[in-house]
């Protein structure tokens, strides 16, 4: 969530959907990017396992890294089961989407969903044709590290890029929300002074429309 308010619906709508969603888990903790939803999650009592406050509007990979380690960590320990994150996806200027993601565990279905996210049409393609143009001896090689080193190494560093995206749309999100909320405050400004500039200048007609007309009839009365 972000620090600060005025930002429209882009903090309530987000954080109604987070409640939503982990009412489908017997039992959630968080950890918590920004202080309305730290507010938000406080009052109502959940468990809170870390909060970042005073760094919404700071999406670095620095931030994207420290809470990747914690939430890591937590994992690891077996203090948490799954970790997911939930942000605004940012979808347009107008418009940003409450999301849940799945981080950890990952299935070899979930993996290959995450893949096909990724348009991979071209890539497919070209691996496909080195393949075939590649002598028969090295068509098929053996990779070293191992399996699980790799896993070690890259998964944490997914995690880290999954956080530091969420945290980028999300200040986008953020700050476009932001824009719309001022810009309908303003458009509504306007509107409300241009209905007290009509009024007032009725009712300064009327008082001068009323003093010509005294006006008139004391002159008729001396006549």
């Amino acid at each position: 969530t972000s620090d600060k308010g005025l930002a429209g619906g882009f903090n309530s709508g987000l954080l109604k959907f987070a409640a939503e969603t982990m009412k489908q888990s017997e039992k959630t903790a968080v950890v918590v990017a920004g202080a309305k939803g730290l507010d938000f999650f406080r009052r109502r009592n959940y468990e809170i396992l870390g909060s970042y406050i005073g760094e919404s509007d700071k999406a670095n990979f620095a931030l994207a890294s420290r809470i990747g380690k914690a939430v890591t960590t937590l994992f690891l320990e077996g203090k948490v089961g799954n970790i997911y994150i939930v942000y605004n996806r940012f979808v347009s200027v107008i418009s940003q989407k409450p999301t849940v993601v799945k981080l950890l565990p990952l299935t070899k279905d979930e993996m290959a969903s995450k893949a096909d996210e990724i348009d991979t049409d071209t890539f497919t393609e070209d691996a496909e044709k080195e393949k075939e143009a590649a002598p028969a001896d090295i068509r098929y090689m053996i990779f070293e590290p191992s399996a699980a080193y790799l896993a070690a190494e890259l998964l944490p560093s997914y995690v880290d890029n999954a956080v530091y995206g969420a945290l980028l749309e999300s200040t986008a999100g953020e700050l476009a929300s932001r824009r719309m909320a001022m810009e309908n405050a303003t458009d509504n400004a306007d509107e409300i002074i241009g209905e007290l500039s009509l009024d007032y200048n009725r009712a300064r007609q009327g008082a001068i429309t009323q003093e010509i007309t005294e006006i008139v009839s004391g002159a008729e009365a001396i006549k």
